[in-house]
């Protein structure tokens, strides 16, 4: 497969901070045993720690990016004027905020902007899926629904995914564009993303997120502010090669300890609280060091 559906857990959890211990690492990979913390036999290099890196349209996050916003309807869900600016402002804003402002930490310069498209506020279209999104790809006999980025391309009357990306990339004079299909439901969010070497114009494999306004297990209601910053965060660091860090019980057992805010990591509702740490950093490009926590043997069990 040229493309990965990468989702964001379905239920929320708290990390009890006052659980585990400490453990200081080293600017270096560590020379010796550590007691728990054994040095792995792996090889250790930039493929085996950052396997989707560099891949597909978005490969770099960095410089001036573009995110597009498609408010879609489908057959049991619909997006008003308040409801979009709402999400927009309240929902996706402290996300782009946070990593502008993480960015600087790294000395990557970061810099967002903003557009969107939806039925209610982009007069003379209809942004409607004739259908249902599917609301859990896990429970899906087809899996994810794979060709909203398709249609969205249609509605804006663009022949290819290629055609609609020069033109935002030339509109709005930015490096990249991401594209976010955004469901007014309760479901799981994902990412499309590139896990392959390119192929020219990736128009047969588009790299896009879908996100629904409220979790999975949530009756709906009203947000509060960045109560979905850790899923609409996590599927736009996916397409840039973002990975899970608790992906396996060793690698969920070492960031526990060892950076439990990472957005990659945590699933706080409290947006204050999270950062983006050596692993994330690394694996999106903003650092070229391999971080100590990758040496352990636990990372890859």
């Amino acid at each position: 497969p040229l493309t990965s559906c990468v989702f964001t857990p379905p239920s929320l959890m708290e990390i009890d901070e006052g659980s585990g211990g400490s453990l200081i690492i080293s600017n270096a990979p560590p020379e010796k045993d550590t007691g728990a913390y054994k040095l792995t036999d792996k090889t250790v290099d930039s493929k085996a720690v950052r396997p989707h890196y560099n891949m597909g349209i978005n490969k770099r996050l960095e410089g001036d990016i573009l995110v597009v916003l498609f408010y879609m309807n489908d057959n049991e869900s619909r997006w008003t004027t308040d409801e979009i600016h709402s999400f927009t402002n309240e929902q996706v804003q402290p996300v782009l905020d946070f990593l502008e402002a993480e960015a600087q930490k790294w000395d990557v310069k970061l810099n967002f902007k903003v557009t969107e498209y939806s039925s209610a506020t982009t007069p003379g279209y209809r942004f409607k899926y004739d259908g249902t999104v599917v609301r859990d790809l896990h429970n899906s006999p087809t899996g994810s629904t794979k060709d909203l980025i398709w249609h969205e391309c249609v509605i804006l009357g663009y022949p290819t995914y290629t055609a609609m990306n020069e033109y935002f990339c030339e509109t709005y004079d930015v490096d990249e564009v991401m594209y976010f299909s955004v469901i007014n439901a309760s479901g799981v969010s994902y990412a499309r993303n590139s896990i392959t070497d390119d192929i020219p114009g990736q128009d047969n494999h588009p790299e896009n997120s879908i996100i629904f306004s409220h979790n999975k297990n949530s009756n709906g209601g009203e947000l509060k502010y960045g109560e979905r910053m850790y899923t609409v965060a996590t599927v736009l660091l996916y397409l840039y090669g973002a990975q899970n860090m608790d992906e396996t019980d060793g690698r969920d057992m070492l960031s526990a300890v060892i950076c439990p805010d990472d957005i990659m990591y945590a699933t706080y509702t409290d947006y204050t609280r999270f950062s983006l740490d050596d692993y994330t950093a690394y694996c999106i490009g903003w650092s070229d060091e391999i971080p100590d926590i990758c040496y352990y043997d636990s990372w890859w069990k």
